[in-house]
């Protein structure tokens, strides 16, 4: 059984198989930290990280080995991971993994999966937000994060264009204290929906979160 240390050198494939955009299906699997096997399906993909629909339930923090084989069973790629995001719903579950090696450009390269340049992922954190020259703070609800920024909810209009402090707290009460760049805004029914950009990763501060709907 593989190690889920065990690792695809980053732009090669494991065997001699190679995958265009006329292959034939994959299969994707997991294996958990207990050594439990899964069969998941991909939902979307990155060259960083993957959405997966998985048969039960994983946390975040958990560490995984990501393995896509072809029809004939050889091992395409894999690559080590850990869950950061997970939504249970009743007979349907998904997490979001970061990836440790960079997904192979043949897997890219595959129609079949819906392929991003950043995979967004919903939540719901209250937070504060200071925008540039203002003094006076703002609530506002993160409502989705990607590895480079986040989505917020807000009563009242964004400043496009300008900086902005963010503050609010992990799922362990800890500070998260992010300086970012509003990009865009539209109309909402509860107010306004406000896109801004993070420094690299820093996103991925608003992870490990468990959504679960009814």
């Amino acid at each position: 059984m593989s190690s889920l240390n065990d690792c695809t050198p980053a732009n090669k494939l494991v065997t001699d198989s190679n995958v265009t955009e006329s292959s034939p299906e994959l299969t994707v699997r997991i294996q958990r930290s207990s050594g439990q096997p899964l069969e998941v399906q991909i939902v979307r993909i990155s060259t960083s990280e993957v959405k997966l629909r998985t048969p039960e339930i994983l946390a975040p923090h958990e560490p995984i080995l990501l393995t896509i084989s072809d029809p004939a069973g050889h091992t395409v790629w894999r690559s080590p991971g850990e869950v950061h995001w997970s939504v249970n719903r009743p007979g349907s579950h998904e997490v979001g993994v970061f990836l440790h090696q960079r997904v192979s450009d043949e897997l890219i390269a595959w129609t079949k999966w819906d392929r991003r340049n950043q995979l967004r992922y919903a939540v719901s954190i209250p937070a504060f937000v200071w925008w540039d020259t203002i003094h006076e703070s703002v609530p506002v609800t993160v409502v989705n994060y990607s590895s480079n920024g986040i989505a917020i909810l807000t009563s009242e209009p964004g400043h496009v264009g300008r900086n902005f402090l963010l503050s609010t707290y992990n799922d362990e009460k800890l500070p998260i204290i992010v300086q970012g760049t509003c990009c865009w805004q539209v109309a909402h029914e509860l107010g306004y929906l406000v896109g801004c950009e993070l420094p690299p990763l820093q996103g991925r501060r608003f992870s490990g979160r468990v959504i679960v709907e009814q």
